[in-house]
């Protein structure tokens, strides 16, 4: 996260955004004032970084920058905010976080939403933000990483990695603490002349983690961030892999991946990695695929807008028709993720929320007794990635990526927190550890929320 310049108490901030709303020529202001927050939560230093959605969209001054107000509030006076200049016309939502700045570096106690407004030509519109504090831990970020774009987060057996474009960091973070994330070792791909598209935990023999790259596959260790180079040598057609997971099977491991409009994988016969066996690869074009997540023996596609799931037994026999078990939700699915069990459960990231159903993976078919489900909290929000927690079979902490919001399941409820007010710029990636640990990854840092659960 960038480190913010904070504003003077009570500055009414005027915004030139004329340019932004072509053909508006009318303007007006918006008072806020945030409800929820006592005297006791306001101390001196705390900042209220306030970003606006228009029409559903973040608020931009021009060029693609967001617009942001960051002022320093006052324990005394209370918490409020005063935005001149904001162009009459579009409806208004304002994101909102709270809490101490130290060292530049913005760590936000409290959270919270406006409902919609409009502004008022030549007036000033007033709204009250509820603002809430999160059940769980304060919100810590990696000053290591600090406007760094962290493309991706991976877990590395309860460790965690992030992903640049050409740089990998090995991560640490104590929930149970205020330190913030720190970075262990790096490792510069560039040297390799690989670029980072995503990572995925290996848990195949001494293979950490799968590297998910422009040019393949490669698994890889932190112990001297050791590769497996000849992994994929033989993998034909196109190697811009995005995606992959594991499963074990029989006593062998199915390796399944998503590629740039395609997919395939292999069957891993041996997990020494100076000298892996493999079943010959597979590479099959695929249109429209989004997201991939793997089950306890079955790999998840969505593609076009609806689901499919692949058994292992398309890798020695790569028939599609044959395998593939097709699955829909009552919108477009983008994202997936599963929790393995008897019966899995399948989540389906839509256009409009989250809906589940289980899944007897042995079987190969979804329950016929039990109907397709929703998030209820999600319902009308685009999901854009999903993380599930499987390090324990009784976790039941879950967490949905849309445009803005980073909803967090856990103990049966759900928290719905801005992104950009209270996490890193853009989205990038999600993923737990085995403390219950969120990590989220963005265009500005790597952050990390310590959840809790069984």
């Amino acid at each position: 996260m960038k480190k913010i310049g904070v504003l003077a108490l009570g500055l009414a901030i005027g915004l030139g955004l004329m340019s932004c709303y072509l053909g508006v020529f009318k303007s007006g202001s918006i008072s806020m004032d945030f409800s929820g927050l006592s005297g006791r939560a306001i101390q001196n230093g705390y900042v209220a970084r306030v970003y606006l959605l228009a029409d559903g969209l973040l608020f931009s001054t021009g060029g693609g920058t967001p617009f942001a107000a960051e002022v320093e509030v006052d324990q005394y006076l209370g918490a409020k905010v005063k935005i001149d200049g904001l162009p009459a016309g579009p409806v208004y939502k304002a994101l909102v976080g709270f809490g101490p700045v130290t060292d530049g570096v913005f760590s936000p106690e409290y959270y919270g939403e406006s409902p919609r407004f409009q502004i008022t030509p030549g007036g000033d519109t007033a709204t009250s933000v509820s603002m809430q504090y999160p059940p769980f831990s304060i919100i810590r970020y990696s000053t290591d990483l600090m406007s760094r774009n962290i493309k991706a987060v991976g877990n590395n057996f309860g460790n965690m990695i992030a992903a640049e474009d050409t740089r990998l960091y090995y991560t640490y973070f104590d929930g149970s603490n205020f330190s913030p994330i720190g970075v262990n070792e790096q490792y510069d791909l560039a040297a390799d002349s690989l670029r980072a598209n995503g990572l995925s935990t290996g848990d195949v023999g001494s293979w950490n983690t799968w590297l998910n790259t422009n040019n393949g596959i490669f698994p890889f260790t932190t112990d001297g961030w050791g590769f497996q180079t000849d992994f994929n040598s033989t993998l034909s057609g196109p190697r811009d892999i995005l995606q992959s997971g594991t499963a074990l099977v029989g006593g062998y491991y199915a390796l399944f991946f998503r590629r740039t409009s395609g997919l395939g994988g292999s069957y891993i016969v041996g997990t020494n990695r100076n000298s892996p066996t493999l079943w010959t690869w597979v590479s099959v074009d695929v249109p429209g695929l989004t997201d991939m997540a793997m089950g306890g023996s079955n790999a998840f596609f969505a593609a076009s807008g609806a689901g499919f799931a692949l058994p292992p037994a398309f890798l020695t026999d790569p028939v599609m028709a044959k395998h593939r078990k097709n699955f829909s939700a009552p919108a477009p699915i983008q994202a997936l993720g599963v929790r393995s069990g008897a019966p899995s459960m399948v989540y389906m990231g839509t256009t409009d929320g989250v809906w589940f159903a289980s899944m007897d993976e042995t079987n190969y078919e979804f329950a016929v007794d039990t109907p397709l489900d929703r998030i209820l909290e999600t319902a009308g929000e685009p999901i854009e990635k999903i993380a599930v927690s499987t390090w324990t079979s009784s976790s039941d902490n879950q967490a949905y990526l849309s445009r803005y919001w980073l909803f967090i399941k856990t103990g049966g409820s759900v928290y719905k927190i801005p992104f950009y007010a209270v996490f890193p710029g853009k989205p990038t990636g999600i993923a737990w550890d085995s403390s219950h640990n969120l990590y989220i990854s963005g265009t500005e840092g790597l952050a990390a929320v310590s959840v809790g659960g069984s």
